[in-house]
């Protein structure tokens, strides 16, 4: 696809469209109608971010699922690595293993929780308590399923139960 700049006739004759001026040259012809703003990328390749980047957080939030999964088995990995090596068998090599990892993990949650509140638009109260839980072991799995309960961690609103028939 080629990109010309718009003659200045087609400016002013769309006023209301910035400078940008931008024609798309095509096998038919040029473009008709006012001029499109100039954007970063102009190929004919679908947008990767989806309408309004749901692609991107849903990539972003089973992301934050799996990190927190994964800090939490590295916290109770680590602890029982602490626990081996000041217990009768002095050894170290868990702890030289599931530390570095722990620590990886818990930086990576805590930029998970970040960005996560920020694409599904959270309340200060809860993306503080996710980043509390990356703290006592095992507390990311339940705000994990705490989260997903609330439909924090899903685009649809939470279901609701229907009542019963009576009678």
């Amino acid at each position: 696809m080629h990109l010309t700049l718009a003659r200045s006739d087609a400016i002013r004759q769309y006023p209301e469209v910035p400078f940008f001026g931008v024609v798309d040259h095509c096998p038919g012809g040029p473009r008709t109608g006012p001029p499109r703003r100039l954007a970063w990328a102009h190929t004919s390749a679908p947008d990767a971010r989806g309408e309004n980047g749901e692609i991107v957080r849903e990539k972003v939030t089973r992301l934050f699922v799996t990190v927190a999964i994964a800090e939490a088995f590295s916290w109770l990995g680590l602890l029982i690595a602490m626990g081996v090596k000041y217990g009768p068998l002095g050894n170290e090599l868990g702890v030289k293993i599931f530390g570095p990892l722990h620590g990886f993990l818990f930086v990576a949650y805590g930029v998970l929780v970040l960005l996560t509140a920020w694409q599904r638009r959270w309340s200060v109260l809860a993306t503080g308590l996710a980043l509390v839980c990356a703290v006592p072991p095992l507390a990311t799995l339940a705000f994990e399923r705490w989260a997903r309960k609330r439909g924090m961690l899903t685009d649809a609103a939470p279901a609701t139960p229907e009542p019963a028939p009576v009678g």
